[in-house]
């Protein structure tokens, strides 16, 4: 799709949510505090008037609040309006006056082990490649060969890994590619992943029929530290630059691009991008973060947890206990007691028991963690107290983050087809083998990482070869330690020995041959000298 033919704002997107319960489960529709007519009603980013029951109902989720949730410094435990710190009287030149006391806070950073294994899971195994083609010839199988050696020297699994951390972080990634042209003019392909976490905002307008328009907006700073609010839109043909310049007036109210939501902006410049689609891949999740499911859970044992920590306080450390009359204390700086001195007859000094933590306590706080891993299918590593475990075993027991994982695959399988599609039709023009690459139908698939026996599956690779259940082909694509030619190196290694082979065999050909040559040569020699004696002979 052509930017002068998108109808609509460039600039507008779908928000993120989630479903709230919205007074579903109250009887009073009254319209009184905390009714329906006390809260917006939020359905697909905008306010309408619906019934209750029609729909559910949505809190928009900024995506700046997935980065408050991923670092702990910015969790809802230390915001004072949330869990607030304590009121109290004290005593300040002789007055009384009301201060606040800071309660002991806890965060914890579940969101960044969730989306650290979530990942590893993910993306722990390179994207295996394949020509769909039924009979490919000897010609495209090394195009398919190059292909895989091009995709690694761009290291691309960079860019798929950068753009699944994205995801998983801020809700939606994008990876956008571009030719660096030198001063000889030869073209190189490039790529640079778009995020949220590098302050871009993106908006993927996706039509069926008229392909794709991706926009991104992003603020610069000058040298002045003066921000300017910058948007890069990709069609099929070419990538533009505006920037803003101002708020609307005459003229740009006469911009071409006043309609595409863009008023303010002024064109800097626009080119061709070289490639024959729009050369963006862009993935967006439905949830967000990929914690989102267990945010509650986590925002739940932080709470609990501090309210731990500031009852452990008062209760956690034995009490000292004195009675006397005349009782003189000495202690550090820190009004810790380190001796006692009274005289009296009944004085008494002693420690009172600390209290016994509660066991309900210790199981709402073990439900509440269970369930943290639990909601985002994380597992935490058992302990292992044998040697190496089978692959069914290791499989079960990882089993909620495999799944996962092979849920996640087939999300991301449109992404990694445009990033295959649009790489090699890059890679192709920069090399010089359009054709040649234009004859494969190459297809990315994501394998999901699992810790594994690597020898228990080189043994059934091997069985499988014996057996003829797998080809020698397919089970060298497969091989941990095989290169992506791994095939081809196998036929040459074959080659070379039944090469050395005939070249033995003409070896020893030649040496019986010239052993056989030497003994007819002597036994011709000897006949002669044979001969010669018996001709002196006669002659005598």
């Amino acid at each position: 799709m052509e930017l002068g033919k998108f109808k609509g704002n460039v600039l507008l997107r779908m928000p993120f949510k989630r479903i709230v319960p919205f007074n579903n489960y109250s009887a009073d529709f009254s319209g009184s505090s905390g009714s329906v007519s006390s809260y917006p009603v939020v359905q697909d980013g905008q306010e309408m008037d619906m019934d209750i029951y029609e729909r559910p109902f949505s809190e928009l989720i900024p995506q700046s609040e997935f980065l408050r949730e991923f670092y702990p410094s910015g969790h809802k435990i230390n915001d004072t309006g949330y869990y607030p710190d304590k009121l109290t009287k004290v005593t300040v030149d002789g007055k009384e006056r009301w201060a606040f006391e800071k309660v002991s806070r806890c965060a914890f950073p579940f969101q960044y082990i969730i989306t650290i294994k979530q990942l590893i899971h993910l993306c722990g195994n390179p994207i295996s490649f394949r020509d769909s083609n039924i009979s490919p010839s000897e010609v495209q199988k090394k195009m398919l060969i190059e292909f895989k050696q091009g995709w690694i020297d761009k290291n691309m699994e960079i860019a798929w890994y950068n753009c699944a951390k994205s995801e998983k972080i801020t809700g939606d990634a994008a990876c956008v590619f571009y030719y660096e042209v030198d001063g000889n003019k030869k073209r190189t392909l490039r790529w640079r992943t778009l995020s949220y976490l590098d302050g871009d905002t993106l908006y993927c307008h996706d039509d069926p029929v008229r392909g794709r328009i991706f926009a991104r907006k992003y603020v610069m700073v000058n040298d002045q530290k003066e921000p300017t609010n910058c948007v890069e839109i990709w069609d099929d043909r070419r990538v533009y630059r505006f920037v803003q310049r101002g708020s609307k007036n005459k003229w740009f109210s006469k911009s071409p691009f006043k309609d595409i939501g863009l008023d303010g902006y002024e064109l800097e410049r626009s080119m061709e991008h070289g490639f024959s689609r729009c050369p963006v891949a862009y993935k967006r999740s439905m949830i967000g973060a990929c914690w989102s499911m267990s945010q509650s859970n986590i925002d739940a044992y932080e709470m609990s947890v501090s309210q731990l920590m500031e009852n452990n306080k008062a209760f956690a450390f034995p009490i000292l206990f004195i009675r006397s009359e005349d009782a003189e204390i000495q202690g550090t700086a820190n009004g810790r007691p380190f001796a006692i001195h009274a005289t009296g007859e009944h004085d008494e000094a002693s420690l009172l028991t600390k209290a016994d933590a509660s066991e309900s306590f210790k199981l709402q706080l073990e439900t509440q963690l269970r369930n943290i891993f639990l909601g985002s299918f994380t597992v935490t590593p058992p302990e292992v107290k044998s040697g190496d475990l089978p692959g069914v075993a290791i499989k079960l027991i990882y089993s909620p983050a495999l799944e996962l994982a092979m849920s996640d695959a087939r999300e991301w399988d449109l992404f990694i087809d445009d990033m295959v599609d649009i790489f090699k039709e890059g890679y192709s023009k920069e090399v010089g083998h359009v054709s040649g690459f234009n004859s494969i139908n190459v297809k990315g698939q994501i394998t999901p990482y699992i810790h594994q026996n690597v020898a228990e599956l080189m043994n059934i690779l091997c069985q499988g070869v014996l057996a003829g259940t797998i080809s020698v082909e397919s089970a060298a694509a497969n091989v941990p330690y095989g290169e992506k030619d791994e095939f081809m190196r196998i036929l040459n290694q074959n080659r070379r020995e039944i090469i050395g082979s005939e070249n033995m065999a003409a070896d020893i050909k030649s040496g019986v041959e010239k052993e056989l040559s030497l003994k007819k040569e002597y036994e011709l020699n000897e006949s002669n000298m044979a001969q010669k004696i018996v001709a002196e002979n006669k002659n005598k």
